[in-house]
């Protein structure tokens, strides 16, 4: 990589060396930092890609540090264009060995020299102030960039100092830097001259963290207790906390990947009622690794009561066309449906690879279910691979239409790497084995799970990845993917690396300055709950800790048929009650909540689900059985009433268990000058609080 460095000074070059390499070696003194800007007043400038000329030198007083500026702001400018990958910089200090010999091995003293050099990815040129000094100077300086930007590897803080970008600061505000994910983020908004909205509240926070990962809104002790717990490190306790309630987490992400994969509980005879969404919770509630998960999907063989991964190719019977579409979309993150008839209008796909990938399953047989109405003797058949089968190009026109085998044979062809094997002990084999082996499949696991906590994803839509449709943080997508496949496909390490980064922990209140930012992750996005979300958020902020058990009403609104039968579809877990929204059938039945707002009827794959508002949710919300069953019986509700609480402290309680939060004054005073001492006034309070935008949706 081509990297080219100058050094600009007001004094004479030559002695400006002679002072430089004289300051080098005293560098234990404490005041290096000072005196150097104060002496030489310079910068760098670090070119990797398309250079562009920096229009003006830094004053001084831009290059101080904060304690050099005690009566005013400290103020740093950036002037970036494609920026410096962390793997150029890690080379940079492993291969630089004066490095070791101009900083000690004191975190303090690094921060103070990061601090006194400003790092320009630009390149000066045509100013009659630069001296270049390749030859003389090269080695300095080359090792003085390492010094400068060494934290940028890497190399994790250690537990016991301050984080290093502690006082870090882009303009008046202070983007904190939590791990790695917060570098790259803030690297591209410097190149956009972009400042990131502050850090959230601790209300905000275990709202946010507990409905993303375990899909219900968080109970009152919980929330006191947090926000009560002075330690540094309880957010990332409560993460911890969060990612080990195994139950609630499966609960929870099986809903993204029931629309990944389809899964359904009623309408589908194929599908056995209940084991493929039991078999995806197992999954995830055991951690399994992402690599095994895809292929044991894939790879899928037996009966589907023996082994319900088996529902992935009984969920379409004989239509091999949606089990391609499933791994290009839901493994790959391509959309090839287009390139089943004809060329992709849009994208490379072409029919070639499209029947190439058909291939993989024409040895695949899966028998159909057993007719119990005809035959109630009739067994269940097993889903095999049979020893030979070759796959003909559907003809086309009149010839489709005389009952032959199709056109030519195809071979097996991985349209993402057509140069990658396709050897294994059978074909579905050897395509698990070239879909797992590319570098795309963990980037679309890690861009999928940052999509689903940061409301979009880096590469947007998640199933859209080609080269017209770049993603917005492209060393960040590499980085979580490497993160991914380093610790063997775990899916909660890199849901805990985002959720203890100051991207997500960021407000979601806009600045005048990123206002307009839509992409960048300036700040949080503000969206809607899920049907799932909001449903259980209903139940948990009313208290039902069991969420359906006790309420036969919302159960039977929900679940005629499994009501009438006394059964559940996940009776098998959960020993014959329904608990959680997550337990009722899939897809839900017109004019139930869930139906009403957006649980997608599952026939296709659903990447991102809608959050448009309609009529029909208001009225849902305002008088629906949901909202009101939960209400009337509320044991919340009904413990507030017995106690006889002062009405402040009732409507604080009424406050935090739904909303999050405490009361401003105006609200506390409002709320409680209404108060007459009944159970309706208290249920008419969390009423007009689950009504209201903030209840609904997540900031």
């Amino acid at each position: 990589m081509l990297f080219s460095v100058r050094f600009a000074l007001l004094r004479h070059p030559f002695f400006a060396c002679f002072e430089l390499s004289k300051t080098l070696s005293d560098y234990s003194s404490t005041r290096f930092e000072r005196d150097l800007i104060r002496k030489f007043k310079f910068f760098f400038t670090a070119t990797v890609k398309s250079p562009k000329p920096l229009r003006s030198c830094h004053s001084v007083d831009k290059l101080l540090p904060p304690h050099a500026q005690p009566n005013r702001l400290p103020i740093y400018s950036y002037r970036t264009t494609s920026g410096i990958s962390l793997a150029t910089l890690v080379q940079l200090r492993n291969t630089c060995s004066i490095f070791q010999q101009i900083v000690s091995n004191s975190d303090a003293k690094r921060r103070e020299f990061r601090h006194s050099i400003v790092v320009h990815n630009s390149t000066v040129s045509n100013d009659p102030e630069m001296f270049s000094m390749k030859t003389t100077l090269l080695p300095w300086l080359l090792s003085l960039l390492c010094v400068a930007l060494s934290y940028a590897s890497d190399k994790p803080a250690d537990k016991d100092t301050e984080p290093e970008d502690a006082g870090f600061v882009i303009g008046t505000r202070d983007p904190k830097v939590f791990n790695e994910i917060d570098r790259f983020i803030l690297a591209r908004l410097r190149q956009e001259s972009i400042d990131p909205s502050p850090i959230c509240t601790d209300y905000e926070f275990i709202r946010r963290a507990t409905v993303d990962v375990v899909g219900m809104i968080p109970v009152g002790d919980e929330i006191r207790n947090f926000v009560n717990d002075k330690s540094s490190e309880k957010r990332a306790k409560l993460i911890d906390r969060l990612l080990n309630d195994n139950e609630r987490y499966a609960d929870h992400w099986e809903v993204m990947w029931g629309d990944w994969l389809r899964e359904h509980t009623a309408g589908k005879k194929e599908t056995e009622p209940g084991k493929y969404r039991d078999w995806l919770r197992a999954a995830l509630k055991s951690n399994m690794p992402y690599d095994q998960f895809a292929r044991q999907l894939m790879t899928a063989s037996g009966k589907a009561s023996e082994n319900a991964a088996t529902n992935f190719y009984f969920r379409d019977g004989s239509n091999r066309v949606e089990t391609v579409n499933t791994v290009a979309q839901a493994f790959m993150g391509s959309r090839m449906a287009c390139a089943q008839c004809h060329d992709h209008p849009f994208d490379k796909w072409t029919q070639t690879d499209f029947h190439g990938l058909m291939a993989f399953f024409a040895q695949v047989n899966v028998p159909k279910p057993p007719n119990k109405k005809k035959d109630k003797n009739a067994e269940e058949q097993p889903l095999t691979d049979k020893p030979k089968g070759d796959y003909h190009m559907p003809k086309e026109g009149d010839e489709a239409k005389k009952g032959s085998n199709g056109g030519e044979i195809v071979q097996p062809r991985f349209a993402w790497d057509p140069s990658a094997s396709t050897s294994g002990s059978t074909r579905r084999e050897a395509l698990t084995n070239a879909v797992i082996g590319s570098p795309r499949f963990a980037a679309v696991q890690v861009n999928r799970i940052w999509s689903q906590l940061m409301g979009r994803g880096i590469v947007e839509a998640t199933d859209d990845f080609r080269e017209k449709n770049p993603p917005s943080h492209p060393e960040l997508l590499d980085f979580l993917a490497d993160q991914m496949v380093k610790n063997k496909y775990d899916n909660k390490h890199v849901i805990r690396l985002i959720l203890n980064s100051a991207v997500y922990q960021r407000s979601s209140v806009p600045t005048d300055g990123n206002r307009s930012d839509k992409t960048l992750f300036s700040h949080q996005r503000i969206r809607r709950m899920t049907a799932e979300e909001l449903f259980d958020s209903i139940l948990v902020s009313a208290g039902h800790d069991k969420g359906l058990a006790d309420m036969p009403a919302a159960l039977a609104d929900n679940n005629k048929s499994a009501a009438k039968k006394g059964a559940t579809p996940g009776m098998a877990r959960k020993k014959g009650q329904v608990e959680w929204a997550t337990d009722l059938p899939t897809p839900a039945k017109t004019g139930t909540f869930m139906n009403v707002f957006n649980q997608p009827p599952r026939s296709i794959i659903i990447t991102k689900r809608e959050e448009e508002g309609a009529v029909t949710q208001a009225l849902e919300m305002i008088n629906g059985q949901a909202v009101n069953n939960a209400l009337e019986t509320s044991p919340f509700l009904t413990h507030l009433a017995a106690v006889k609480t002062d009405p402040r402290h009732a409507v604080t309680e009424l406050y935090l268990a739904t909303l999050t939060r405490q009361p401003t004054p105006q609200e506390l005073e409002s709320s409680a000058r209404r108060a007459d001492g009944s159970r309706d006034w208290l249920m008419d309070l969390q009423w007009a609080l689950m009504n209201s935008r903030e209840f609904t949706f997540i900031k």
